[in-house]
């Protein structure tokens, strides 16, 4: 079954979007009501996995330097809203697209993540080891902005990969967004949560992981991308 999301109101001068590097082909009333019986096909939906395969080979290839995963994550966040939303196109050719375009600023992004954890990571070891009131309280602090921090980095690429805009713009338009839709935001970091933990306990969900977990990733959390920006488009 499915539900509308109910958009927030936005105030202009609090969140700052500008003209999207692409707007998704929504389709009329006609076509969205078309959509959930399109590609049920043996072949569309063998086409769709095959898309997916892609997806996240080409993730994996282009993460291995490290500090191009950044740029990657935009690329594979921009195909898989596009996989999602059924305007896929080829795979390859929008990752490409993707990664060019977003390589600096998600670079910027990634390395300021790493950063971010690393430091709260460290603050929170630092005042659990402080005996009384003030380290476990300092070291809730710590774990309040590693949540923050985490609602963050999980919209941050997203929003760099759909909307054009500066870099201080693109991280407050994270932020809001992230909570805003918290209860979405609360279903990705779910999402991501168990597959960690699958990831790490079953060797069966490992052997798939290594052949299409960050496809599989990628077109889900598409999907939780496309109904919240939906509500920031025209």
């Amino acid at each position: 079954m499915e539900t509308e999301l109910e958009c927030p109101q936005i105030n202009k001068n609090e969140l700052e979007l500008s003209e999207e590097q692409e707007e998704f082909d929504w389709g009329d009333e006609e076509e969205e009501k078309k959509k959930p019986f399109q590609d049920v096909s043996a072949t569309g939906i063998l086409n769709k996995i095959g898309d997916i395969l892609l997806l996240h080979f080409a993730v994996l290839i282009c993460s291995l330097p490290i500090v191009t995963i950044g740029a990657s994550v935009s690329a594979g966040t921009y195909v898989g809203m596009k996989l999602a939303s059924g305007t896929e196109g080829g795979v390859l050719g929008n990752f490409i697209k993707g990664f060019k375009e977003n390589f600096k600023r998600s670079t910027i992004y990634f390395l300021a993540a790493v950063a971010g954890f690393f430091a709260i990571y460290n603050s929170y070891s630092y005042w659990i080891s402080v005996e009384g009131s003030v380290g476990n309280g300092m070291a809730c602090i710590s774990v309040g902005l590693a949540v923050a921090w985490v609602m963050f980095v999980l919209y941050v690429f997203a929003v760099q990969a759909k909307f054009e805009n500066t870099l201080m713009a693109t991280a407050k338009n994270a932020i809001l967004m992230a909570v805003r839709h918290f209860h979405i935001t609360a279903l990705m970091a779910f999402i991501v949560a168990v597959a960690v933990w699958l990831f790490a306990e079953f060797m069966a969900v490992q052997a798939l992981m290594a052949v299409s977990g960050f496809g599989i990733m990628f077109y889900v959390m598409g999907k939780l991308y496309n109904l919240v920006f939906k509500c920031y488009i025209n």
